[in-house]
């Protein structure tokens, strides 16, 4: 399975010894939004805290929102071999999300999950070194735009996890917005801003392309501070079926919403990656 560092959930497995120590062990669980046996970069994150009680797991997440419980199988016949399992399920407003996988000869999880409302992907979950990324992702919890070019292009597509090139998993500004921008929501909770990457949606001309914007942030989506302003000209940094080098803001502050406002008309993202 092609591993990716763009889809990343923090989790901490803790056993529970006889004298009641907590002893944890920090993993990390990857995800895409396309079930094909192979982990694509992706966004979607949350982080837990969970206990491992002999195979009984546990937890929930920092904001209390979501609640993971699951448990091991070990030494099941899978396949051509044998194999520990995991399986475990994610709460969240009343709808489950289910994990079920297989281990790896390096200790970690692969495997498929599955929402309530038909979606589902690939997953990974691995043990946390600290220091091995460069940075949480996260994705937001909504996304919103100055406009869209019609109902296929909405600015949802842009953490839809699929690269796109002048397709509906691109999102689009109207051909009339002279100062279009793309706001994410990362809900009560927040996130802080250290880094963020992009990819074009349009890719057989110049148009459409992002050259220069600023970042702001807000906390209630009215009042805005200024976090960066990118001036050179990105044009030819920016690619279709990949992201671009990460975008660094100086920041360090927690704030709900991110707003990119772009100085050129007419612009078009396939992909933003937002980490903290």
């Amino acid at each position: 399975m092609k591993k990716s560092i763009a889809s990343v959930i923090l989790l901490s497995f803790s056993s529970l010894c006889s004298s009641q120590q907590l002893e944890e062990h920090p993993f990390l669980l990857k995800q895409d939004m396309i079930l094909n046996g192979v982990l694509a970069e992706s966004n979607s994150q949350s982080k837990f805290l969970v206990s491992k009680q002999a195979d009984i797991l546990i937890g929930k997440s920092e904001s209390g929102d979501n609640l993971l419980s699951g448990h091991y199988i070990v030494a099941q016949e899978s396949g051509n071999g044998v194999f520990n399992r995991i399986q475990f399920t994610v709460s969240e407003s009343n709808f489950l999300t289910y994990y079920v996988g297989i281990s790896e000869n390096n200790g970690s999880y692969v495997g498929t999950w599955y929402g309530h409302d038909g979606r589902k992907g690939d997953f990974e979950l691995t043990e946390y070194i600290p220091g091995s990324e460069t940075g949480i992702v996260f994705v937001p919890q909504q996304m919103t735009s100055s406009s869209i070019y019609d109902g296929n292009y909405g600015p949802e597509k842009a953490i839809d996890g699929v690269f796109g090139n002048n397709t509906a998993n691109v999102w689009f500004s109207s051909r009339t917005d002279q100062a279009p921008w793309l706001t994410a929501d990362f809900g009560q909770n927040g996130m802080i801003l250290k880094s963020y990457k992009m990819a074009k949606g349009y890719c057989f001309s110049d148009n459409w392309i992002p050259t220069t914007w600023k970042v702001l942030a807000s906390q209630d989506g009215t009042n805005w501070d200024l976090l960066s302003t990118v001036t050179e000209n990105q044009k030819d940094n920016l690619t279709c079926d990949s992201f671009s080098a990460p975008f660094s803001v100086n920041n360090s502050t927690k704030y709900r919403y991110y707003k990119l406002s772009f100085d050129n008309p007419q612009v078009s993202i396939a992909e933003i990656e937002y980490s903290e």
